[in-house]
């Protein structure tokens, strides 16, 4: 039982810092490559990996022609981006083995005001 925690605390952590180097800096693909092997993003998951020491990941994305291609990895080789754009569409770009995904907050949060009446504190949805 203490292993399995001791593991997963240590997969957490690698998932945390997988985007920064050992300065704390975050890695960021050859401008080259960002140029040249820009892609839409489809899609973004990961995967439980069992005992490895990162998860697989997998990455779905159109190349120029719209094609959908599927790559499939450990996450050493995966650095994921959040874009600060909400406008901004997910993309990935390959660099030589690694991939570096820059996609959308998980959660955002709205601060903008609701104006309104509460008419009825009844259940919503509720048939009766």
């Amino acid at each position: 039982m203490k292993s399995k925690v001791i593991a997963t605390t240590l997969l957490i952590g690698a998932v945390l810092v997988t985007g920064c180097d050992g300065d704390g800096d975050e890695k960021k693909p050859d401008k080259k490559a960002a140029k040249k092997h820009k892609h839409e993003l489809v899609y973004f998951e990961q995967l439980s990996n069992g005992d490895a020491d990162y998860p697989r990941v997998e990455i779905g994305y159109k190349d120029k022609g719209d094609k959908t291609h599927t790559y499939t990895a450990a996450g050493d080789k995966v650095y994921e981006h959040i874009l600060k754009d909400k406008d901004q569409s997910p993309y990935v770009v390959k660099d030589g083995k690694k991939y570096h995904v820059y996609r959308t907050p998980y959660m955002t949060y709205d601060d903008s005001e609701i104006e309104g009446k509460v008419k009825d504190k009844g259940a919503v949805g509720k048939d009766d």
